[in-house]
């Protein structure tokens, strides 16, 4: 594709243009059409990185896509991109800003080990008292005694992670524990908000020093 080439290009995405509301989708579909590929999906439709799809505090840091260029962020709130110019004043381009650079400058400054009244978006395992005896599992490492006690306690939640060798976080509300193999900055619940006295505690836990098997 070259700049000037196509006279109808304005006429062929004007329409389109009127009727969607994101420039990164207009964008990627001008691209796509023109044969312009980047990003991963795997062949699968499982995203791992390319034009993301969401902000970076719901985005899903994986191995996969740690070490892979960073193209943009979506929706972003004011006070975020306002971030975002920062980092770039200070970035050095003479490589990519790739996605792990952004999580160690920008999240992991953020983010404690454990934080109360957060939720980091944990899903892909659940263990709770009602499925304890059979709960799924990963095929990696994990010590099952650990797995099936997770539900018991904050403590046992996180104790069931550091035994899975590919967990990267958890989280723990009530009687249920959710483990993930990615980082998820997720959202909090500040003082005053209604949820605080509305529902019972949740707490997110965060493994940072496994960030370096993604290095």
């Amino acid at each position: 594709m070259s700049f000037g080439n196509n006279p109808r290009l304005i006429e062929d995405f004007a329409e389109y243009t009127r009727q969607q509301g994101c420039g990164d989708h207009i964008l990627g579909r001008a691209l796509n059409e023109y044969g312009i590929r980047f990003g991963q999906n795997g062949g699968d439709e499982k995203f791992t990185w390319g034009f993301n799809g969401v902000v970076h505090w719901k985005f899903g840091f994986r191995s996969e896509n740690w070490c892979t260029p960073l193209l943009s962020w979506h929706k972003a709130h004011s006070r975020d991109i306002a971030r975002y110019y920062e980092l770039e004043k200070s970035w050095d381009f003479k490589r990519p800003l790739l996605h792990g650079d952004f999580f160690k400058r920008i999240i992991a400054l953020d983010l404690d080990k454990r934080r109360e009244w957060w939720d980091n978006l944990s899903s892909l395992f659940d263990i709770t008292s009602a499925n304890a005896n059979s709960p799924s599992a990963p095929q990696s490492k994990y010590n099952r005694s650990l797995w099936t006690n997770a539900w018991k306690s904050v403590d046992a939640c996180e104790a069931a992670c550091e035994s899975w060798n590919e967990c990267m976080q958890w989280s723990y509300y009530d009687d249920l524990c959710r483990m993930d193999d990615k980082l998820i900055t997720g959202s909090g619940f500040a003082p005053g908000m209604f949820q605080r006295k509305t529902r019972l505690i949740i707490t997110s836990g965060w493994l940072f020093h496994r960030i370096k098997d993604w290095e």
